[in-house]
C-alpha cells in the first residue's frame, strides 16, 4: 500500500462514511495517520456539510443514541461521561459540526462530545456563584465554531431573576477549546429568561429568545452573541400576538433564522429571509394543534426528500410533519417509550482528548499548588495537538 498515491487515497477516503474510515485506521500506519490527520478530518467534514451527506440523528431516550438520518434505524447506544440509566445523565445544550455540548445534571459539568468517534473533553468546572444560586439563578448556554480563530467556543450566561428588568446580576463566561480555559465575557444588555436548551447557531452567532420576567408578557428581542467578536447584539421579532403566545423558540431552518411561535390552538413558523433585517420576517406556515400534536416544541430538520419536517412535539415524542397535508405522524424510535429530544448531526472524525486534570485540581486543594501547576502545564501541552 505504500506505493499507492496518497492524493488518490485521500480522494477515495473523502467519499466514505466515518464508520468505515474508523475501521480502516487499523489497516496500516499510513492509513491511520491519514485518517487522523487534522487536515483530512476538516476536509471530510466540509465535504459532508457541502453535500449534506453523512448525517445522523442523536436521540435522547433518556440515554443518548445514534440513529440513521431519515429512518431512525440502526440505533446505537452511545458511550459518554456521566451516563445514567434512569435519566441519561446529560442534556444536549448545543450542537456544531457534529460535536455536542452536554450539560451534566448533578455537578453542572459541561462536556464537548463527539458521537461519531465517541470521544470527549470535559470543560474546566465553573463554581456556582452565590448570586446565581437557586431559585433565582437562570442559565443559558451556546456552542459554536469561530472560523477566524479556528476555535470551538462555549458560552454560559448566568442571570438572576428580577421583577425589574433593569436591575439584575449577570455573569457571562466564554470557553475556548484551543486554550482549554474560561474567560469573562461582556454582560448581556438586558435580562432575559430562556430555557437552557433553546438556542440557534447561524453565521457563527448564537441566538436566544428572551421572555419577560414576572407578569411582563412582552417578549424581548432575539439575543445574538457573535463568536468572532464576542459581543452581544439583538434582532427584532416579527409581529406576533404578544397577548396570547405561549412560547417562543428560535432555530435554524434551511440556512435561515427561524422562529417557532406557539399559541393555544396553533403554531406559527417564521423565517428571516435576510439575516439581520427585521422587515424580512416571513410566515412560512401554520400548524393547527390537535390530539397528536398538542404542542410543537422544536423543528429538527427537513427530511431528505424536502417534503416534510422532523419535529419534536409534546408528550415526549418525535414526529414527521408532512408539508403538503400539514398532518403529523409519530416517529417510532426502536422500542423506546419516550423520545425526549432529537438533534441532527453530521459526522466528524475529530478525536477529542480526554483530560481529567479538572478533578485532580479540585481534590488537591490549595496546599498542593506545585503539583497542580505541573499537572496543568502537562495537559496544556497535550491539548496543543488539537
Amino acid at each position: 500500500m505504500s506505493t499507492f498515491p496518497v492524493d488518490l487515497l485521500t480522494e477515495i477516503f473523502l467519499l466514505l462514511p466515518a464508520k468505515t474510515l474508523l475501521r480502516f485506521k487499523v489497516v496500516c500506519k499510513l492509513w491511520y495517520h491519514l485518517i487522523t490527520d487534522l487536515h483530512f478530518v476538516n476536509l471530510h467534514l466540509q465535504r459532508s456539510l457541502a453535500t449534506k451527506t453523512n448525517l445522523h440523528f442523536v436521540v435522547r431516550t433518556p440515554m443518548l443514541h445514534l440513529a440513521n438520518f431519515d429512518t431512525f434505524e440502526n440505533i446505537l447506544e452511545l458511550d459518554y461521561p456521566f451516563k445514567h440509566p434512569d435519566h441519561g445523565g446529560v442534556d444536549v445544550v448545543g450542537t456544531c459540526n457534529g460535536l455536542l455540548c452536554l450539560r451534566q445534571y448533578e455537578y453542572f459539568q459541561l462536556i464537548i462530545y463527539n458521537p461519531t468517534t465517541q470521544t470527549n473533553r470535559l470543560l474546566p468546572w465553573l463554581p456556582r456563584e452565590e448570586q446565581l444560586g437557586y431559585p433565582h439563578g437562570r442559565f443559558s448556554f451556546g456552542f459554536g465554531f469561530d472560523t477566524v480563530s479556528q476555535d470551538y467556543k462555549c458560552v454560559r450566561i448566568g442571570q438572576t431573576y428580577s421583577s425589574d428588568p433593569n436591575s439584575y446580576y449577570c455573569r457571562v463566561m466564554v470557553y475556548s477549546f484551543n486554550n482549554h480555559s474560561w474567560r469573562r465575557g461582556p454582560d448581556v444588555p438586558y435580562y432575559f429568561y430562556n430555557h437552557y436548551s433553546s438556542n440557534a447557531l447561524l453565521h457563527e452567532t448564537i441566538h436566544w429568545v428572551g421572555a419577560g420576567s414576572g407578569d411582563d408578557r412582552v417578549p424581548r428581542p432575539i439575543v445574538a452573541f457573535s463568536l468572532q467578536n464576542e459581543n452581544f447584539s439583538s434582532l427584532t421579532l416579527p409581529e406576533i400576538n404578544v397577548e396570547h403566545y405561549i412560547s417562543l423558540n428560535v432555530q435554524v431552518l434551511d440556512g435561515c433564522l427561524c422562529l417557532l411561535v406557539s399559541y393555544l390552538y396553533d403554531c406559527d413558523v417564521w423565517i428571516m429571509e435576510e439575516y439581520g433585517v427585521g422587515g424580512s420576517w416571513k410566515k412560512l406556515f401554520n400548524v393547527v394543534k390537535h390530539e397528536s400534536i398538542e404542542h410543537l416544541e422544536r423543528i429538527v430538520s427537513y427530511s431528505s426528500s424536502g417534503k416534510g419536517l422532523f419535529v419534536r412535539i409534546s408528550l415526549l415524542q418525535a414526529a414527521y410533519l408532512d408539508l403538503e397535508t400539514m398532518e403529523t405522524t409519530n416517529v417510532k424510535v426502536a422500542d423506546f417509550v419516550r423520545c425526549l429530544d432529537v438533534h441532527l448531526c453530521v459526522e466528524n472524525l475529530l478525536m477529542l482528548d480526554h483530560t481529567n486534570y479538572v478533578y485532580v485540581e479540585q481534590e488537591q486543594g490549595k496546599n498542593n499548588g506545585k503539583k497542580k501547576g505541573k499537572k496543568k502545564r502537562r495537559n496544556k501541552k497535550r491539548n496543543a495537538r488539537f
